[in-house]
Order: structure tokens, then sequence, then C-alpha cells
């Protein structure tokens, strides 16, 4: 968890230079193509190695989610889309267990 963490040093200065949607889809093209990769592994060092960079690329979508959200939440309800996306992850932990 801390080395995911750690990423953010990497991914918002990322995003406020380029901008914050394509530095999003760069990290889940990060992501998709190395669960691809670990699905295709061979040997446990491969596996090992694609989770470690799939964590990279699966950070951002955790540091950023919550601005790309708020960036286009409506004016006259300016929390509800937050409110929304924060509470999915409590809501598929209930439906899982």
């Amino acid at each position: 968890m801390r080395p995911t963490a750690a990423q953010n040093f990497v991914w918002v200065p990322t995003a406020e230079y380029f901008g914050k949607r394509p530095v999003f889809v760069l990290g889940s093209l990060i992501l998709f193509s190395c669960i691809i990769w670990a699905g295709l592994s061979t040997s446990f060092e491969s596996l090992l190695a694609s989770r470690v960079v799939a964590a990279f690329g699966g950070s951002c979508t955790e540091e950023l989610g919550a601005a790309i959200v708020n960036v286009c939440s409506y004016l006259r309800l300016p929390r509800f889309p937050l409110r929304l996306y924060s509470n999915q992850g409590f809501t598929g932990y209930l439906l899982s267990s």
C-alpha cells in the first residue's frame, strides 16, 4: 500500500502539467495492459513484474478519480457526484461480504 501511495508524487504533478484526463487515460492503459500481461504470464517472476507495474498504473486511477469527478460535477450540486464516487467503494464492500 505504501508504494501505491508514494505514486501520488508522480501522478499529481504530471496531471497538473499535462491535464487530468490524458494522464488518467494513460494510467488506465498501463493498468489494462499489465492485467493482460499478468493473465498471459507463464512464470512467477513475470507475474510479479506485471503486478508491480500494474500498481503504478492503478495508482493513477485512485489518485485522479475523485478530482475528475469533482471537475465534472454541476454547479448547483457540487458535492453530490463526489459523494456517489466516495460511497461506491463502501457499497461494493457491503455487497461482496
